[in-house]
């Protein structure tokens, strides 16, 4: 084998065994490094840019927006109005740990926790309940319930006739008004704290939620609400009295809590 033939091989094979690329300038043959730092620049500025898509999409909540969280035959609730049932079990628990605080100060319940001296205030003692609350599922568990059940109404408003012979609709005036009210009140909230009603939404529902997911969902809640409320009218003017206590007596082995006065 010549010499010539031999070169031009290890040539061949120290290009196949280093991650170099060589070119030619002006005729005379130079080598360059692999450019590992132009790839991970690149790299991390694709990094960059997902996330801020990321984040931006999620300000938008357009996913949220098109994914349903609870559906009924003809009825669907997304994962942002979800947010809005969320917001409304965050206003029930801290009325509910509010109460609690003052029934721990005040003795009327039992301060086996300590609860008092841990926490300065029932605001105190409530925000932090709340979070502890929204860290272990609690509050997106309550949402998910409040939907099922304002579902379930607003689907029998529309097979069930009731003596009133109402139409039950989420654009009739009526839901509307309450709705717009509801918006009235958000409104007052906002202006209280110095924040636009798109900035007070975000901040109480979360990020990517609109006014227009909360009328959406205060809707459905309007709807439920209105309807519950009209058939308990209506079951109560079918049943007298004389017939529940009637009922009573004669099924007394049912109702063993109840006294009779």
């Amino acid at each position: 084998m010549g010499k010539g033939r031999r070169a031009r091989e290890e040539r061949l094979s120290a290009k196949e065994a280093t991650p170099e690329l060589y070119v030619r300038d002006n005729g005379k043959k130079t080598k360059r490094e692999f450019p590992w730092l132009t790839i991970s620049v690149c790299a991390i500025l694709l990094v960059v840019v997902g996330f801020l898509a990321w984040n931006l999409i999620e300000a938008t909540g357009i996913i949220n927006r098109s994914t349903v969280a609870v559906e009924s035959d003809n009825y669907k609730i997304n994962k942002n109005e979800l947010k809005v049932y969320e917001f409304q079990a965050t206003n029930y628990y801290s009325q509910q740990l509010y109460t609690e605080y003052f029934y721990y100060q005040y003795g009327m319940m039992q301060d086996t926790y300590g609860v008092t001296k841990t926490y300065s205030s029932a605001e105190q003692y409530a925000s932090a309940m709340v979070q502890q609350y929204r860290s272990l599922g609690i509050l997106e568990d309550q949402a998910y319930a409040y939907a099922r059940e304002y579902l379930a109404f607003c689907e029998g408003s529309q097979v069930e006739k009731l003596a009133n012979d109402k139409t039950y609709s989420l654009n009739s005036e009526e839901i509307k008004t309450q709705v717009d009210d509801y918006i009235d009140q958000l409104k007052e909230a906002a202006s209280s704290a110095k924040l636009t009603l798109g900035g007070y939404i975000s901040e109480c529902m979360g990020d990517g939620v609109w006014e227009s997911d909360v009328r959406s969902a205060m809707a459905k809640y309007f709807l439920s609400v209105t309807f519950s409320a009209d058939l308990g009218e209506d079951i109560s003017n079918k049943v007298t009295l004389e017939e529940i206590t009637d009922y009573r007596d004669e099924h007394k082995g049912n109702f063993p809590f109840l006294k009779k006065h």
